[in-house]
């Protein structure tokens, strides 16, 4: 957990433009109090539709240009939550071509290791017992990761190349290119 001293620091590098990036977790945006804000990114959809509300009226108030928010199936019923409580339905965009090719894989992969496993299976059970190794996981390749971080950390200095292409960031600035 961060300290009280340390988490003042870093929001003050974020709002004195030291730092581009700040994630924050378990704090209402309007106890923020942020004015220079260009992207408001949901990486989790909130469930409080006041929170949204606050969070979009960032965008229409002109403080920021654009609300994204990364959804996944998990979060279908908070979405439909939003949209009968504002009255609206966000837009859909499409997956990138290059994420799209990549869950593909994964999807092969799982297939080829079920297989695998199966064949495994069967020979355990030939044998006679599978001593309980052949029970089924938890599958959560194709979830989005759960960030870790505490309830206010830094992003990327300032001062930092600007054209990073793989990973989270990547990708996010790509949407908003």
């Amino acid at each position: 957990k961060l300290s009280d001293e340390k988490r003042s620091q870093r929001f003050a590098n974020f709002t004195n433009g030291d730092v581009q990036y700040l994630l924050v977790a378990d704090i209402p945006a309007a106890e923020l109090g942020l004015d220079r804000v260009t992207q408001v990114i949901n990486y989790d959809v909130p469930n409080d539709p006041n929170e949204y509300r606050y969070r979009a009226n960032l965008v229409g108030s002109g403080t920021a240009s654009r609300i994204v928010s990364l959804v996944s199936k998990q979060d279908r019923s908070d979405i439909n939550e939003l949209e009968n409580s504002l009255g609206q339905a966000p837009k859909e965009l499409p997956l990138p071509d290059k994420v799209k090719q990549k869950l593909e894989e994964r999807k092969k992969q799982k297939k080829k290791k079920k297989k695998s496993r199966g064949s495994k299976r069967d020979n355990r059970s030939k044998r006679g017992s599978n001593n309980g190794r052949g029970k089924k996981k938890k599958d959560d390749e194709l979830q989005l990761p759960r960030p870790s971080y505490d309830k206010l950390s830094g992003g990327k200095k300032g001062d930092s190349p600007k054209d990073q292409k793989d990973g989270v960031i990547g990708l996010i600035k790509k949407l908003f290119s």
